[in-house]
């Protein structure tokens, strides 16, 4: 096996080089952002981590493809993207909770939805959207849940689509995000696919797995049972 200390970062790199092998991938979460780890349900405490993965069995999971860059557990476009951009030093200073809210509060009070074509399994809407993310995992910006339902081996992309609804609704959404319980139908839909497009006016940032890429045109799909992690 090979062992990827850190966060959602580390763990991703180290996906794309096992992608196409049966190598093992277990995670040592001891950075910001360990959606991952606790996706698959590692415990908090890095003082735990020995023990639990002792017990560990190898688990076949999906893996997230977006412009042919692999990711584990979310890729995502909108206030997602800028948000990822800003934080990124912020959470090594204030500690990654504090981060990704505060960064979240300020994209807030200054993003402006743009407008978006996006093709969900080949069904297309033109809008502005306010966020649009891929999900393979259910938590992403360090516990935020934007798809409860999302389980890493089902093969399909959980997607989450937000309209432009206004800053105070918005902030009303962050909060239910934490919980999860932000879908409504409406303005916030939940939808499960295999495939993703989305085309924008001009490069906006995407967050991949936190990390950071800036395109126009985004493509997303699902690669079923393509990495091998431990879990419990």
């Amino acid at each position: 096996p090979v062992l990827p200390g850190g966060g959602d970062g580390p763990a991703h790199a180290v996906a794309y080089g096992l992608r196409v092998t049966r190598t093992v991938l277990p995670l040592y979460p001891i950075w910001s952002a360990n959606d991952l780890a606790h996706g698959l349900r590692y415990p908090r405490r890095s003082s735990d981590i020995p023990r639990f993965l002792a017990s560990a069995r190898p688990r076949l999971i999906d893996v997230g493809e977006v412009n042919g860059r692999i990711f584990v557990n979310a890729a995502g476009v909108g206030i997602d993207g800028i948000v990822a951009e800003g934080v990124r030093g912020l959470t090594r200073i204030v500690g990654p909770t504090i981060g990704y809210f505060a960064g979240s509060i300020g994209a807030i009070a200054t993003y402006t939805p743009v407008r978006m074509r996006t093709t969900i399994d080949g069904v297309s809407r033109d809008g502005r959207q306010l966020i649009v993310v891929a999900s393979n995992g259910p938590f992403f910006g360090n516990g935020m849940w934007p798809a409860p339902k999302a389980e890493l081996d089902d093969g399909w992309l959980d997607i989450t689509v937000a309209d432009s609804i206004g800053k105070i609704a918005t902030l009303g959404a962050l909060a239910r995000l934490y919980r999860g319980t932000h879908v409504n139908g409406t303005t916030i839909r939940a939808v499960r696919a295999r495939t993703l497009s989305i085309e924008l006016d001009r490069p906006m940032p995407v967050e991949v797995d936190g990390e950071i890429l800036r395109a126009a045109s985004i493509v997303i799909g699902i690669r079923p049972q393509a990495l091998t992690v431990l879990a419990a």
